[in-house]
């Protein structure tokens, strides 16, 4: 079973569903809906610096 929805760009596109789940909230009755997407193979980097300016100097001690 499949979802069709419009993607980012604003083109039809379909998603395999896996699970789903009625359910009540305050807002009154919904479906959740547990989606496989495929996607492009992307990349992601994450550059970060613990130097001493990272921290605060509030006495902590992570290695104590």
């Amino acid at each position: 079973m499949t979802l069709e929805y419009l993607s980012e760009e604003g083109l039809p596109d379909q998603a395999q569903i896996i699970a789903a789940r009625w359910g009540e909230s305050d807002e009154g009755q919904e479906l959740l809906l547990w989606v496989r997407l495929l996607q492009d193979p992307f990349q992601v980097r994450i550059d970060f610096d613990d130097g001493p300016d990272d921290y605060p100097d509030d006495g902590f001690d992570p290695l104590s």
